[in-house]
């Protein structure tokens, strides 16, 4: 398992050069192009996180491969986590580095999730129920809705640390933890 503050130490590195340099979002772009990029690419997958090559061996190539599409900031960071091996961070600092940026511009995400599209008015509410819960961190709200058909019902939503679950699915796990640790002879 990967640990998130190790993540986290790179990605508060990386924003403060490229705070430094005034270039947040432009490496929030990169970087999110470079892991799609190796989500996407079979080759370049491999290369960055199955094949074991030497530190040496494997940034001379990454070099070769991505230097002329990638600023000097980039590649120096990619080759730190290379020679740290520390390729498999690459989606935890992603997210982190993403979360640093959009604060940092005064915004928060707030992420929507429901089993079916949601109505207009519930829509609306939901939006001003996000201006509040970020309000307090005086930011404003990026809200994001998606549909997972698996929460069968009701709406999650999830803005920094503050979880609001009223699905359908969260609500049966919740009493199925209840009814373990509540009721004598049903699991403990």
């Amino acid at each position: 398992m990967l640990d998130p503050d190790v993540a986290s130490g790179y990605s508060w590195a990386l924003f403060r050069l490229a705070q430094k340099q005034n270039r947040t979002e432009e490496v929030n772009r990169e970087l999110g192009e470079f892991a799609r990029a190796v989500e996407s690419l079979a080759e370049l997958r491999a290369l960055w996180v199955k094949v074991r090559l030497p530190v040496d061996r494997k940034t001379a190539v990454l070099r070769g491969v991505l230097a002329a599409s990638l600023s000097p900031l980039m590649m120096r960071f990619l080759e730190v986590l290379v020679k740290r091996r520390r390729e498999k961070y690459l989606w935890l600092i992603v997210d982190q580095f993403t979360v640093l940026v959009r604060r940092a511009a005064g915004r928060e995400e707030v992420e929507v999730v429901s089993a079916v599209p949601l109505p207009e008015p519930l829509r609306a509410e939901i939006m001003r129920l996000a201006a509040v819960i970020t309000e307090r961190e005086g930011l404003e709200p990026e809200v994001l809705f998606r549909v997972e058909p698996e929460v069968v019902g009701g709406v999650r939503i999830r803005a920094g640390d503050c979880l609001i679950d009223g699905t359908v699915r969260g609500r049966l796990k919740r009493l199925e933890r209840h009814l373990a640790g509540g009721v004598p002879g049903l699991g403990r």
